[in-house]
């Protein structure tokens, strides 16, 4: 005997669709990026709970669906600003191969 009740004539929930799809604006800029361009995400703005750069590829994945002609390459780096070293994550639109 199972300790799960077995029920009938439940509808399967409609499947959401994308935050961004929604009008909400993507928070990284995947779209805009040109070959050879680059954008940094400081530590500070990364799920704490999450990999760096795990963050930053799963929030890619929706662009690469969009544009398959696009590859993105990420890096945890560490930035100089004004004299402060900085940790995060640089993502660069590289030539699709």
């Amino acid at each position: 005997m199972s300790d799960f009740a077995i029920s009938n004539h439940i509808p399967v929930p409609v499947k959401r669709v994308a935050a961004t799809r929604q009008g909400r604006k993507a928070r990284y800029p995947f779209e805009a990026l040109e070959v050879g361009q680059s954008f940094f995400v400081p530590n500070a703005c990364l799920n704490k709970s999450a990999r760096k750069e795990g963050q930053i590829i799963f929030s890619a994945v929706p662009a690469r669906k969009r544009h398959p002609d696009r590859k993105f390459i990420c890096r945890a780096v560490v930035e100089v600003e004004h004299g402060v070293e900085i940790s995060g994550v640089r993502v660069w639109r590289v030539p699709a191969e």
